[in-house]
């Protein structure tokens, strides 16, 4: 497998997180409340949990200003989805025993134009990366989906798409994979078709865009595919067939007034 990945539409590189683009592009079932007044976008810093010692933490958490009177549940429910992905992280790649014990990192970059944000909705499409101590690296997406009316409970990929829509997400997802050089030179078309699956953990990791739903590929660390992870922004015209009434409510709500930030 190659260890460093041109940018192509959307492909996270092992060499810069931070770097990541669409390319070619601009990247309940009643209508939800029209949104007025923006928050606006910041960050703080990643860190450790307290009994991480030696398992380091880099990056940043976006959070919310001005967000109204659920901002603060808002930002710690935010907190906790990147700590639960440090715990998970930890588990996954720090040793227990051996020459390698008690290393490895975490790292989350957030961008910009994956992150949106209004009165209504917050969803996020977030790049990161698991390092294991002997030196080996699995970049990946993180995802949180909230309506900003019921900040601690996270929309999940069946709350956008039907049961019976994920073969036409699947089918979507697939179309741009297979035009992607690193997916075609090094994965097998049984792998392609494991991990685009028409069920709802193979698109667990999104977010909800003003443009489109974006996908993040693989939705799992522990993919054989790692090293060719990338996003996708669908149109929400070519998954209308698919979505949910919710989902269409929610992707209503992404196209009106995006926040600062």
């Amino acid at each position: 497998m190659p260890t460093s990945l041109k940018i192509v539409a959307g492909a996270l590189s092992l060499g810069c997180l931070a770097q990541v683009a669409v390319d070619g592009g601009v990247c309940s079932a009643s209508s939800p409340p029209h949104p007025t007044a923006l928050p606006s976008v910041y960050y703080v810093p990643a860190r450790s949990l307290p009994h991480d010692r030696g398992f380091a933490v880099v990056g940043s958490v976006p959070q919310l200003r001005h967000a109204g009177s659920h901002e603060a549940a808002l930002n710690e429910h935010l907190r906790s989805v990147v700590e639960q992905a440090i715990r998970q992280a930890e588990r996954s790649v720090r040793p227990t025993s051996g020459r390698f014990a008690g290393g490895g990192e975490f790292g989350i970059m957030p961008v910009r134009s994956l992150i949106f944000a209004n009165s209504v909705l917050f969803s996020a499409l977030l790049p990161a990366v698991e390092s294991r101590p002997h030196g080996t690296s699995a970049p990946y997406w993180l995802s949180v989906t909230m309506e900003a009316s019921s900040p601690r409970s996270t929309v999940g990929i069946s709350g956008v798409i039907t049961a019976a829509g994920f073969g036409l997400l699947a089918k979507s997802l697939r179309s741009r994979l297979e035009k992607n050089r690193c997916v075609t030179q090094w994965a097998s078309s049984r792998a392609l078709a494991s991990a685009t699956a028409p069920k709802a953990t193979s698109f667990r990791q999104f977010a909800l865009l003003p443009a489109g739903l974006a996908v993040g590929f693989p939705a799992s660390p522990s993919s054989p595919m790692y090293e060719c992870a990338s996003f996708y922004v669908i149109p929400y015209s070519e998954l209308a067939g698919a979505m949910s009434p919710a989902g269409k409510a929610l992707a209503k709500a992404a196209a009106v007034g995006r926040a600062s930030g």
